[in-house]
């Protein structure tokens, strides 16, 4: 078959997956989930060569040389998986109970044995009938149990995800740097090849070969290429320390609630399960307008929910009660109100004219000229330049 689009696309992501792989694990492999991130890209790339050498008739001459490389795909939605889950909870070392994720790889691996050990005679025809019309029983299972699994485990990250999104507006003031959204579309790009690759195996079943799983491969390809591109221009694929940290943290607080956390209710007497009173809430909430008015507190970009509960004196779930049910706001939403109307005034004063309006959203304690479009545009309904040009004329 003439080396094709295609197979330079299957070639030169291999490549990008095995590059990113070598620099995540050198450069950022302290954080063990990016040790998983690291296996993951390079499974991705041995299986898109095992894609590419298919595509070239390899089989044909060495079909026992592709049955380890296909059985890679067991590992990928379950590493997926693992690499949410341990950068989430800021994992430090594998845990043993998390090897039974790799049970369906490992039984392949039995499976295969018998025919890697095959006298020179015989040959394997179980990567080659996956292309065959009709498709044989054993490779539709095989198939569907791949998509099966792979459907699960994107779900489940993106379960995790989820939460986690919640939790981080109740715990921090900015949340630019562990916003976790690539990994969100990482995964809703993976999940979009399975399904893909769910349709094709449909297709085959019933006789219709439109792509040869051609597509699936194609996508998978992409999905490296966007990893790839995410990594150099977008830091947050590669967790630092610090930012891994907050991670954490954002997820124990999530879970901690979920467990028994404060209600959100307005009414009522005593608050379920903190034993605060409407009038010793009312006082922290006289507390809490005044120490962040009289000492601008929201002017550091890094506030955090643990950081003002504790000049606060009060439990960081306690506080988080308060905003939510007393001010019917998240700690985010909370925070960043006093830096919109600090930067509306300072629009609005003739004499910061002379001021750049991100040099006034970061001084207001906005850590990124994107955070501050956005959240001044939701509450504004119009740009910072349209603001500062009408309160100047105005004034």
């Amino acid at each position: 078959m003439p080396f094709g689009f295609q197979n330079i696309l299957l070639l030169l992501a291999a490549g990008q997956g095995f590059f990113l792989a070598l620099l995540i694990l050198h450069k950022y492999g302290r954080i063990f989930a990016n040790r998983f991130l690291s296996l993951l890209m390079f499974l991705y790339s041995l299986i898109l060569l095992n894609l590419l050498l298919t595509d070239l008739g390899f089989p044909d001459e060495y079909p026992r040389a592709l049955l380890l490389p296909l059985g890679f795909t067991f590992l990928i939605a379950p590493l997926h998986y693992l690499y949410a889950r341990y950068l989430l909870h800021y994992c430090r070392r594998f845990r043993w109970g998390d090897a039974g994720h790799f049970l369906p790889f490992g039984l392949y691996l039995i499976l295969i044995l018998p025919v890697l050990f095959q006298s020179e005679g015989s040959s394997p025809d179980f990567p080659r009938a996956i292309d065959s019309q009709p498709m044989p029983v054993d490779s539709v299972l095989f198939n569907w149990f791949l998509v099966l699994q792979g459907l699960i485990y994107m779900g489940l990250v993106l379960n995790m995800l989820r939460h986690y999104a919640l939790s981080l507006r109740s715990l921090f003031s900015s949340i630019e740097d562990i916003k976790l959204e690539w990994l969100r579309n990482i995964t809703l790009m993976t999940t979009g090849c399975w399904l893909i690759f769910a349709m094709e195996n449909t297709l085959m079943m019933a006789g219709i070969n439109l792509s040869n799983f051609d597509l699936s491969s194609v996508l998978v390809a992409v999905a490296v290429y966007a990893m790839g591109y995410l990594g150099f221009f977008n830091s947050g694929i590669l967790v630092q320390p610090g930012a891994a940290d907050s991670i954490r943290q954002a997820t124990d607080f999530g879970e901690t609630r979920e467990a028994g956390g404060p209600p959100t209710s307005k009414h009522g007497g005593k608050y379920e399960k903190s034993g605060l009173s409407p009038e010793k809430a009312e006082a922290y909430v006289a507390s809490l307008r005044k120490i962040v008015e009289e000492e601008q507190l929201y002017t550091d970009s890094t506030l955090t929910l643990n950081q003002l509960a504790e000049r606060l004196d009060i439990s960081p779930h306690n506080l988080s009660e308060i905003i939510n049910t007393r001010l019917g706001q998240n700690f985010f939403d909370f925070v960043n109100a006093y830096r919109l109307e600090a930067v509306k005034r300072d629009l609005a004063d003739p004499q910061k004219a002379h001021f750049t309006i991100l040099a006034l959203a970061l001084d207001a304690g906005f850590n990124s000229k994107t955070a501050f479009n956005g959240i001044f545009k939701k509450h504004t309904g119009m740009t910072p330049s349209d603001f500062r040009r009408r309160g100047l004329s105005v004034g």
